[in-house]
C-alpha cells in the first residue's frame, strides 16, 4: 500500500485522517519533534499550525531531503492566505484546506486521476466513437476507485458496445493507431488491452455479448492503478525500486476498490486480481498456477503483456507486432500457448 507520513495533527484530526485514508495509504503519524529522526518519503501530509513560525525553518530543511517527485501536501485554514503562501514557501507540492473533503484529500495526495483524461483529446480519438465511449468508461471507473463509489456495471457494458462495433467495422490496426495518440500512458495501455481482447474474441468467433464482456474485462483489469500516484503512473522514465514495488500492488488495490460493489461478477474480480499471474507460478500477487487461472484471465494476461510491448512510451521504443508476438512464444509455460497460437492472427492484424 502507498506509504504516507503524517506530520503533527491533533488527536481528533488523527482519527479523522486515519479513517479517511484507510484503504489508500499505510499511514504513519510522526510528531514534529521527531522529524529529525526520519527522512521524507514519496508522500507526506503536514497538519501543523503554520501561524507558528518556529515550524518553518525546520520543516524547510527537512523537506530538502525528500526524494525527487515526492508529494508534500499541507493542511491549511481556508481563510488564511498567509498559511497558503507559507506552505508553498516551505516546500508544499499542494495544499488542502479545512474543512477537509475526503475525496479531495485523497486526490491531492495521489495526484488527480482526472488528469489522465483531462485536456482536449486528439483528433483521432474524437473521431472514434469506440475510443470516446471506452475513455469515458475508464474515467468513471477510476473516479469510483478513488471516491469510494460503486462501479456501475451497466454503464461499463454500454461503454463496450461502440468499441465492439468499431473493431468489427474498422479492424484492430485502425484502433491501435487511434489509441497510440492518447496523452496518458495509463489510459493508452488500458484501451490497447481492451481493443486486443475484443479483436481476440472476434478471431475466436465468440458472440457479440461475449466480446462486450471481453471489453469490460479490458477496461477493468487495471482499475487498481487509480490508487497509485499519478506521478508514478505517468513517470517519463524508469521507475525506482520503491515505485515499481508500489505499482506491483495495483491488482490488490483494484480488488479493494471493488469490494463494496454488490453482485460484481466473480470472473471480473479474478481478472482484476490475477491478470499478472503466470501458469508456471512465477507471477504475482499470489503465485497461482495453471489450474487456478480461468480462460478469461489467461486471455487478459496475453493481451496485457502484448500491449505493454507495442505501446508508445517515453522510456522505450515499441516493438513491432511480429517481435512482440515472438516474446509471447518465448515465454513458454508462463502463458497458455494454445491461446498464444490463436493470438497470432490478432498480433498480425495489430
Amino acid at each position: 500500500m502507498n506509504s504516507l507520513s503524517i506530520i503533527g495533527g491533533s488527536t481528533e484530526n488523527k482519527e479523522f485522517l486515519r479513517s479517511t485514508l484507510s484503504g489508500f495509504f499505510d499511514s504513519k503519524f510522526v510528531e514534529f519533534s521527531d522529524i529529525g529522526q526520519s527522512t521524507p518519503g514519496l508522500c507526506t501530509l503536514i497538519d501543523l499550525d503554520l501561524n507558528n513560525v518556529r515550524y518553518v525553518p525546520y520543516l524547510k530543511k527537512w523537506l530538502e531531503r525528500r526524494p525527487a517527485g515526492a508529494k508534500v501536501v499541507f493542511i491549511t485554514d481556508g481563510t488564511s492566505g498567509s498559511q497558503t503562501e507559507r506552505a508553498f514557501a516551505i516546500g508544499a507540492s499542494d495544499i488542502v484546506q479545512r474543512p477537509i473533503q475526503p475525496a479531495d484529500l485523497v486526490a491531492k495526495l495521489l495526484g488527480d486521476v482526472k488528469s489522465l483524461s483531462a485536456g482536449t483529446p486528439s483528433k483521432e480519438i474524437r473521431n472514434s466513437p469506440g475510443a470516446v465511449a471506452a475513455s469515458g468508461g475508464l474515467r468513471k471507473l477510476f473516479s469510483s476507485a478513488i471516491g469510494g463509489g460503486r462501479v456501475d456495471f451497466a454503464t461499463l457494458h454500454s461503454a463496450g458496445e461502440p468499441l465492439v462495433d468499431e473493431l468489427e467495422s474498422k479492424g484492430l490496426a485502425a484502433w491501435t493507431k487511434v489509441i497510440r495518440t492518447h496523452h496518458s500512458q495509463t489510459y493508452q495501455h488500458c484501451l490497447m488491452v481492451t481493443g486486443l481482447l475484443v479483436a481476440f474474441g472476434q478471431h475466436l468467433r465468440v458472440s457479440r455479448s461475449d466480446r462486450i464482456r471481453l471489453s469490460m474485462a479490458g477496461m477493468l483489469h487495471d482499475i487498481g492503478k487509480a490508487r497509485v500516484s499519478v506521478a508514478i503512473l505517468e513517470k517519463r522514465g524508469p521507475l525506482t525500486e520503491e515505485e515499481a514495488s508500489l505499482l506491483r500492488q495495483h491488482p490488490q488495490f483494484g480488488l479493494d476498490a471493488l469490494a463494496d460493489t454488490p453482485g460484481f461478477p466473480p470472473e471480473m474480480l479474478e481478472v482484476v486480481i490475477h491478470h499478472h499471474e503466470y501458469l508456471d507460478g512465477t507471477g504475482y500477487p499470489h503465485g497461482l498456477t495453471a489450474n487456478e487461472l480461468s480462460d478469461l484471465v489467461r486471455m487478459v494476461t496475453i493481451a496485457d503483456v502484448f500491449a505493454a510491448m507495442i505501446e508508445w512510451r517515453s522510456s522505450k521504443t515499441p516493438l513491432s507486432c511480429e517481435a512482440a508476438y515472438k516474446v509471447l512464444l518465448d515465454m513458454g509455460p508462463k502463458l497458455d500457448q494454445g491461446l498464444v497460437r490463436e493470438f497470432e492472427a490478432v498480433a498480425r492484424k495489430g
